[in-house]
């Protein structure tokens, strides 16, 4: 297996991000003096989003994949099962030189392709469901001609904060008819053939579904019930364990 696929990529991925973006390891940091000043570095990256995609990353490439299916069915309306295998630092690579979306976790199917968002302070935007699309479109198959069926889910506090003050997802969907294109989008669009109106009529009809961190955790919670007493069972009640925890010690299980 190469190093792209497997779970280890992601903790390297982990360090090329702190390296690139070293600010995430002083915000607040100046402040205090002494040993203190780690956990006070400790203490503000528990509250971040870009820490909690590497540990679900990490979950998602470890985890079997019959639980990711029991995942998605559950969060997922109208998506049919198949195994999901999690993406490692997954790019378009035709367009390298254009910065169009980074994916927080990316499940790859046969017929499907499922991109997570997570979001904890941050509002989702008309222009990031818009470049989702184009992202779940023409990664990895290059826009065939039989493209993978695409779907966005958003996990957030609550189920109603992640989109922008005002917009149920209704709303949002009918922003996107009428969206002004980003010069990104546009540059983009001119890369794959896509007119306009296409990069439109794709996030449209991009479906968009959301959960919370409070639902995963209970899903996780029941699936410790299904672990049996081996040790690949102690494994992965490790594994989930580690993740409840984590979600627990940031004020997301409620």
């Amino acid at each position: 297996m190469s190093e792209k696929s497997h779970w280890t990529a992601e903790c390297y991925e982990a360090l090329r991000f702190y390296y690139w973006e070293p600010q995430w390891l002083n915000r607040h940091a100046n402040a205090v003096k002494g040993e203190n000043r780690v956990e006070q570095v400790i203490k503000d990256l528990r509250k971040a989003e870009v820490p909690l995609n590497h540990i679900l990353n990490i979950f998602f490439n470890l985890a079997p994949s019959a639980l990711t299916t029991r995942f998605l069915s559950a969060s997922l309306p109208g998506w049919t099962p198949e195994r999901m295998e999690a993406q490692t630092s997954p790019k378009l690579d035709i367009a390298p030189g254009i910065d169009l979306c980074q994916t927080d976790i990316l499940l790859e199917g046969k017929a499907s392709r499922v991109a997570v968002e997570l979001k904890i302070g941050a509002k989702t935007s008309v222009d990031q469901i818009i470049k989702y699309a184009l992202f779940l479109r023409f990664y990895g198959d290059q826009g065939s001609p039989v493209p993978k069926t695409p779907l966005l889910l958003f996990i957030s506090p609550r189920e109603d904060n992640f989109l922008p003050k005002g917009l149920d997802l209704r709303a949002m969907r009918a922003a996107l008819e009428t969206a002004n294109l980003k010069p990104t989008v546009v540059q983009f669009a001119a890369v794959s053939h896509q007119s306009p109106a296409d990069v439109l009529d794709l996030a449209a009809s991009l479906t968009v579904s959301q959960t919370t961190y409070a639902a995963f955790a209970k899903f996780l919670h029941d699936e410790m019930g299904r672990i049996d007493t081996t040790e690949a069972g102690e494994t992965l009640t490790n594994l989930i364990g580690g993740v409840l925890a984590e979600l627990s010690a940031r004020g997301l299980t409620q």
